[in-house]
């Protein structure tokens, strides 16, 4: 996969500073577009007619990606420019089991482990500018990084003339519920100075603090009724109940 720079990347407008002849930020037209390049490899065994499971390794590898460098030594003045000098890896492996329909049973579990790392930090590329090292690169956890996830889906129906009956007569037919539970580890993120309110001061180092947990659930009870008189069309009415869990907000502090 290869990803162009953005037109923003290649014609910015020049500052007041860099007019009076003040350089300190000038656009690079000789950038690279973005690679990346996948990897993967997978496994899948039938426990039965009915389920199976599947087991995947996955590797991505981005270079060139675009951050802020410094050109130390140049003419007339030293200055910012875009370049294509960081980089990052995303390791996963996962797990899936599947179930098909048995006695009115449908079950999928999905379970991934990441890794996700890079070089590209804003905040990291200004302090190395700062300290007059440009060409200093560590890899730190990406903001994207979501080192536990955990998906299932539950789904339970009746066909026609199935369940239980009451007066002969089946009253949950063509009626079920499904249940999708979707949860994952937070995501990381850098955490501030809350005490003295200096933006330029961090807790541990970046993206080293993590998120809580989130959790989201979603059901919905189904049944449909059939209309139909002798000779003529038959008219379905569904009717639908849907619950959603809210997001929990987000926590920085």
């Amino acid at each position: 996969l290869v990803r162009s720079r953005g037109l923003g990347d290649v014609y910015k407008r020049q500052g007041v500073n860099q007019v009076l002849g003040q350089v300190q930020y000038i656009p690079n037209p000789n950038l690279k577009p973005q690679r990346k390049v996948d990897y993967e490899i997978g496994f899948q065994q039938a426990l039965n007619d009915r389920s199976a499971l599947k087991i995947t390794a996955a590797y991505s590898e981005i270079r060139d990606l675009i951050a802020i460098i410094r050109i130390n030594n140049a003419f007339p003045t030293a200055y910012n420019t875009d370049g294509n000098q960081d980089f990052g890896t995303v390791k996963s492996l996962s797990l899936g089991y599947e179930l098909r329909k048995t006695e009115n049973l449908t079950l999928n579990a999905n379970y991934s482990l990441q890794f996700a790392e890079t070089s590209a930090s804003g905040f990291a590329a200004n302090q190395l500018n700062n300290t007059r090292n440009p060409n200093l690169r560590n890899t730190l956890p990406a903001g994207y990084d979501t080192r536990h996830s955990l998906k299932g889906n539950i789904d339970f129906r009746y066909g026609p003339k199935q369940g239980p009956r009451i007066k002969d007569k089946a009253v949950f037919e063509n009626a079920g519920i499904n249940f999708t539970a979707n949860t994952f580890s937070g995501t990381p993120y850098t955490r501030y100075d809350a005490v003295n309110f200096n933006a330029d001061q961090i807790e541990g180092f970046q993206n080293g603090s993590r998120l809580p947990w989130n959790i989201r659930c979603d059901i919905r009870i189904n049944k449909e009724f059939i209309f139909q008189k002798e000779g003529g069309k038959r008219r379905v009415l569904n009717a639908c109940l849907l619950y959603t869990s809210p997001s929990p907000r987000d926590r920085t502090r």
